[in-house]
């Protein structure tokens, strides 16, 4: 349905154009994200784990908690929790037989207080391009398409 190649025609409608930008932009930027954090050795949905993890505090979260935050099944939210457990950046202690808490280590929090400055300097340079009343529109409208999507 939605290709991510040079056009090879034009859109339909608007609509279709709308959608084929927002596509392509989006992987743009997914690119982007992917290269960024590479560089730190991470992935895109580590880096939200680990935030998310931060933002909890001391007590961490439940692993199911991340899995619903980051909306990917379980599987995924256990490789991933397995990876940075390997990495020393978080420690998983195990509540019940059903429930892992997941806490940020101190490695995480010095790793993720190197990427804060370069993080935000990244959007800034991205995003830069809109005006501050541009950014506003755009995230409405965002926000709007996604409730129209149910999400």
């Amino acid at each position: 349905m939605i290709h991510y190649t040079t056009r090879l025609r034009e859109p339909e409608n608007i609509r279709e154009e709308a959608l084929l930008d927002l596509v392509a932009t989006s992987e743009i930027i997914r690119k982007i994200g992917d290269r960024f954090f590479k560089d730190y050795g991470l992935t895109r949905a580590q880096f939200n784990i680990l935030v998310l993890l931060r933002e909890a505090g001391d007590g961490g979260l439940a692993q199911v908690q991340i899995g619903r935050e980051m909306i990917v099944t379980a599987a995924n939210v256990s490789n991933h929790m397995e990876r940075l457990e390997r990495a020393g950046l978080i420690a998983r202690e195990q509540k019940d037989r059903r429930t892992n808490r997941v806490v940020l280590q101190p490695k995480a929090k010095k790793l993720l207080g190197r990427i804060d400055k370069e993080y935000f300097a990244r959007i800034d340079q991205v995003m830069g391009v809109l005006t501050e009343k541009e950014n506003k529109q755009l995230s409405t409208l965002l926000a709007k398409l996604r409730a129209g999507l149910g999400r």
